[in-house]
């Protein structure tokens, strides 16, 4: 519709809104957090998505990184700690 075309969209619109505007907000920070949005959701075919498609494929998304990153905070240390071990060995022929 032409209302919806023309709409300038609010900060909480573009952080919360499962919709996105055609024109950019006026406040900065705004500005630059629609940007970021439109370039994820055009680069992963997001903004082809229903907003159903886009909640679960975010949860998704979401649920993938943080079970990585708790991964990492969980096991990296004693895998670098493991390798530091190795390393020793292999130059100093000795643990």
């Amino acid at each position: 519709s032409p209302h919806e075309y023309s709409r300038t969209p609010s900060t909480v619109d573009v952080v919360f809104g499962l919709g996105l505007s055609y024109h950019p907000p006026r406040n900065a920070l705004a500005r630059a957090l629609w940007r970021r949005r439109v370039w994820f959701e055009t680069t992963f075919a997001l903004s082809m998505l229903q907003p159903w498609e886009k909640v679960l494929v975010m949860t998704i998304l979401y649920a993938t990184i943080l079970l990585l990153c708790t991964g990492v905070a969980l096991y990296l240390p004693q895998h670098l700690d493991f390798l530091r071990a190795r390393a020793a060995y292999y130059f100093l022929g000795r643990e």
